[in-house]
């Protein structure tokens, strides 16, 4: 007999909603143009519908349908709770009236009214769940940071808040200085960093137009730590998610995430049609090293993430595309190729046919059917001539 459950899950990024539920049978997602999104687990007989701002709230509504592995919407609550590190609500086991709301965070359960205010996932997470190195790093570095009265907090970001992180992670770091101490504290950085752990190496991000950032190796084991400095006040100008894990007193008030800009398939459209001539002439010409670079432009800015989006997950360039499990992955691995022109040209008709393929799957994108012919034409003449 077919059964359904629901939950309502708090902010978290919708492909790791999908990943609870699936495990690595990653399923071909139907989305629909509000936002609800809809697919089918063959290999469990289920049915999941994912309807994001359920109930004109921050929660994601999770509607799943068939032969369930939770014996109650309670279960299921408190399996994606554990799973996600994200507040979760559902219909109580037990109704209560006036109506009530089992709401489930940092592992612990009570009854309320629908609009309590939600628990945001910026500062959720629990960092006992780091991977043993990165605990071991942190609790070396926090006395070392609390040594000096001018730091006021310690926070993490990256993947030790979104999720995903494992041992082959880096971890991402602000520390926060108190505002009249930042500019002199500014030269002291290296030191700073030196104290908190043994240090082999560290530069500053002045190429990625972040001075305040220093790129850090760390022995015993290696480890790779980004340790970025803030201010007290610039904390208010945070966009990515963090959270607090050390602070000198209460802990600092960190604003919401911004929601990442959506990826521009138009731009990809735009500008598919031409590289084929110019890969081709390079291939005339005989630059290989050049074609295998271009090839590698075109799978991290317009493969791999259609790839992803088609999947229903963030694009991060080809960045743990292998985790998507999608069936265009042996796709993508045609396009890469040794340093030999006729693999370099196969790899080059290889990585256009995909491109033109998950473009088709964007039937609302103006394209340039003339443009991605002709250039194809010359493209396959060139490497037919060999």
């Amino acid at each position: 007999m077919a059964h359904d459950r629901e939950v309502y899950i708090g902010e978290v990024p919708l492909f790791r909603i999908v990943r609870w539920l699936v495990g690595s049978h990653w399923p071909m997602l139907d989305r629909r143009p509000d936002g609800v999104v809809t697919f089918y687990m063959w290999h469990r007989g289920l049915t999941v519908t994912l309807t994001p701002k359920g109930a004109g709230s921050p929660f994601t509504s999770v509607h799943v349908t068939g032969k369930l592995p939770w014996p109650t919407d309670a279960a299921m609550a408190r399996d994606a709770e554990s799973r996600l590190d994200v507040e979760v609500r559902c219909v109580p086991e037990q109704p209560i009236a006036p109506w009530r709301w089992l709401q489930i965070r940092y592992g612990e359960e009570s009854l309320i009214e629908w609009d309590e205010p939600a628990v945001p996932c910026v500062g959720y997470r629990r960092p006992m769940e780091l991977p043993l190195p990165f605990q071991t790093f942190l609790a070396d570095a926090v006395p070392a940071l609390a040594a000096d009265p001018r730091i006021r907090a310690l926070l993490l970001g990256g993947s030790a808040v979104t999720g995903g992180m494992d041992h082959w992670s880096d971890l991402d770091t602000i520390v926060v200085v108190a505002d009249d101490a930042a500019e002199s504290l500014c030269a002291e950085h290296p030191a700073v960093v030196a104290r908190l752990g043994p240090l082999l190496t560290a530069f500053r991000g002045t190429h990625l137009g972040e001075p305040r950032l220093l790129l850090c190796l760390y022995d015993t084991p290696l480890l790779n730590v980004e340790v970025k400095f803030m201010a007290e006040r610039e904390l208010a100008t945070l966009t990515t998610p963090a959270t607090v894990y050390w602070s000198r007193g209460p802990a600092p008030t960190l604003p919401s995430p911004v929601a990442p800009k959506a990826f521009d398939v138009q731009w990809c459209a735009d500008r598919v049609p031409l590289w084929p001539h110019y890969i081709g002439r390079r291939l005339g010409r005989g630059e290989l090293f050049e074609v295998a670079a271009s090839l590698d432009f075109l799978r991290t800015r317009v493969l791999a993430p259609l790839v992803a989006l088609e999947a229903g997950t963030p694009p991060r360039g080809v960045r743990r595309i292998e985790e998507t499990g999608s069936p265009r992955l042996a796709a993508l691995a045609r396009t890469l190729a040794p340093y030999e022109p006729a693999a370099l040209g196969a790899a080059a008709l290889a990585a256009f046919e995909l491109a033109y393929s998950l473009l088709d799957g964007h039937p609302e994108l103006v394209r340039h059917v003339a443009a991605e012919e002709r250039a194809m034409g010359f493209l396959r003449e060139v490497v037919e001539r060999g």
